[in-house]
């Protein structure tokens, strides 16, 4: 691994069979996170636990009111003692109810290098975050912290997508309206509506937002590996 991050264990065939249409099913979409995964089993002993980056889907809280979409990933920061790194939210996703969701499940949300909740294209969102850190080593001491004090939540880390890949609020907001209204003309449904939406974004932001994807996969995984190194000090 690069940036410092300690080499990866081996795995099965199956493992990285799973993982490689894992990855391809993600590239797909367009949509990827990192998250530090440690075993919630084992004793809180930070350098006996061993953090991987795991590449994860992330979908959470939708824009339709009515329809109570929560994705189960929510939950399950909201009992697992990892520390996800992510871009914030999908713009496509009801941002304050989801950072709403996030303070009753008890997972903090830490901005690294901002006061607001990164909003995945565009750099803000006008959320306030719990606090601010300035350097993986500060994230995770507060991880470390909050799980010293008996919670075993999550601890988000949100990384603004880098300046040059931005994409601005309006101009994102004007194509998630058009691809909204697309997706109820065909009828577009259920689980099939994020993959959609996120097609259609593409193509009304000419590529734009793909490589918005790619630019923060590859900001994030950096900005992870220096965390764990940190963690496992």
């Amino acid at each position: 691994m690069r940036s410092g991050g300690a080499p990866a264990r081996r795995h099965s065939r199956d493992d990285r069979n799973h993982r490689r249409r894992t990855d391809d099913w993600i590239e797909r979409r367009g949509d990827r996170t990192v998250c530090l995964a440690s075993r919630a089993r084992r004793p809180l002993d930070r350098k006996s636990r061993t953090q991987q980056p795991c590449r994860r889907n992330r979908t959470w809280r939708g824009r339709a009111a009515e329809s109570f979409d929560i994705s189960a990933d929510l939950t399950a920061l909201g009992k697992t003692p990892v520390i996800c790194v992510c871009a914030g939210g999908k713009a496509i996703l009801d941002l304050p109810k989801t950072v709403e969701h996030l303070e009753t499940l008890g997972v903090p949300i830490l901005g690294y290098g901002t006061d607001e909740f990164a909003a995945f294209y565009s750099r803000s969102s006008g959320l306030p975050v719990d606090a601010r850190v300035e350097t993986p080593a500060e994230a995770a001491a507060i991880a470390v912290r909050h799980w010293r004090m008996g919670s075993s939540t999550a601890v988000l880390v949100c990384v603004p997508v880098p300046a040059e890949f931005e994409i601005s609020s309006a101009e994102i907001e004007e194509a998630i309206d058009r691809a909204v209204i697309a997706s109820a003309e065909q009828g577009i449904r259920g689980k099939a509506v994020t993959p959609f939406l996120l097609s259609e974004l593409e193509k009304l932001t000419a590529g734009k937002t793909l490589e918005a994807n790619r630019a923060l996969l590859v900001n994030n995984a950096s900005i992870a590996a220096s965390i764990a190194v940190n963690l496992s000090r």
